[in-house]
């Protein structure tokens, strides 16, 4: 099989590989060969790619990798359950952490040196927050505006109200959301007012499958998400499996140099997986073995065996 380079640029990392037959089906090529790592990721292997998709595997990072403009999809039932592209990352269902969930940024003031990070508000009601700042007319009301899918999508509202500047003792709800409105009053003409709005989700996903606060382990019964912060011991976490003897190792060889493209020989140790027979190829007629025929042994005649031997008397 001839040589077949992977795009060069970024994303590609250097790589050289030899296509393969697919084990993948639906004709896509598997290529396998090295890769000239990156700083510090040691001798690497490229397992399986396409022109737009990679799995690479080195002594210290494992890639799954898409080219700039395409996304990798994670499917389960022919259904996509996470969806990762160079804008974000979508998932279908819910998302369960033992940990917070953060965004994490370059920090503001020392991008180059540090991070900032800032956790969800979390509950056992899944809620929608909304908040604003409104002014009040002469008559010390105002109305604010919601937009049309706000009661559709939330139900069981509550409010808050604070008044800014100066005192807002008398402020309340004179009518609570309906319409795509509700309605601030009891405060001075021209006071500013802050609102917010918590309402509980609604929607038809959140109607099928609506949260669990707490939920029986069952099969799980006596394991643990976290066993070391309970004084347990790492057979006890859920999904353990005991790794076999000699197997918790992978096997990495250095990358060697590019071949000439004229060379149909692979790389020793690279690895390869044959290539599924053509179902409309015949299978190769192997010849029967041929065993060589003996002629049958003769008597000796009879004036031979009479003959005296040397010696003889």
């Amino acid at each position: 099989m001839p040589r077949r380079s992977l795009p060069s640029g970024e994303e590609t990392h250097g790589w050289h590989s030899e296509q393969e037959g697919s084990p993948l089906g639906g004709g896509l090529p598997l290529i396998s060969g090295t890769d000239d790592a990156g700083p510090g990721e040691g001798s690497t292997q490229v397992v399986a790619a396409n022109d737009g998709f990679a799995v690479r595997i080195s002594q210290k990072k494992n890639y799954l990798n898409a080219n700039s403009g395409q996304a990798l999809h994670l499917r389960v039932g022919n259904t996509d359950a996470l969806v990762a592209s160079s804008s974000g990352v979508s998932i279908t269902g819910t998302l369960s952490a033992t940990g917070t969930k953060n965004f994490r940024i370059d920090h503001p003031l020392d991008p180059a040196n540090k991070y900032l990070l800032h956790a969800a508000i979390e509950s056992s009601e899944v809620l929608n927050l909304y908040t604003g700042n409104t002014l009040l007319d002469a008559a010390g009301e105002a109305v604010v505006q919601l937009p049309d899918w706000f009661e559709t999508l939330n139900k069981d509202f509550r409010y808050q109200l604070t008044a800014i500047g100066a005192p807002g003792r008398d402020l309340y709800i004179a009518e609570e959301i309906s319409g795509g409105h509700f309605k601030i009053a009891g405060g001075k003409p021209g006071a500013k007012v802050s609102w917010q709005v918590t309402g509980v989700r609604n929607d038809a996903w959140e109607k099928a499958y609506p949260m669990v606060v707490e939920e029986d382990k069952g099969a799980d019964r006596g394991h643990y998400l976290t066993p070391e912060l309970y004084g347990q011991p790492a057979t006890a976490r859920i999904g353990y499996e005991a790794v076999p003897p000699a197997s918790e190792r992978a096997q990495y060889r250095p990358a060697l140099a590019r071949r000439s493209s004229a060379s149909p020989m692979p790389e020793p140790g690279a690895f390869r997986m044959p290539a599924p027979p053509s179902p409309n190829l015949p299978l190769p007629i192997v010849p029967r073995p041929i065993t060589p025929r003996v002629a049958p042994s003769q008597p000796r005649p009879a004036a031979l065996a009479a003959k005296p031997e040397v010696n003889q008397k």
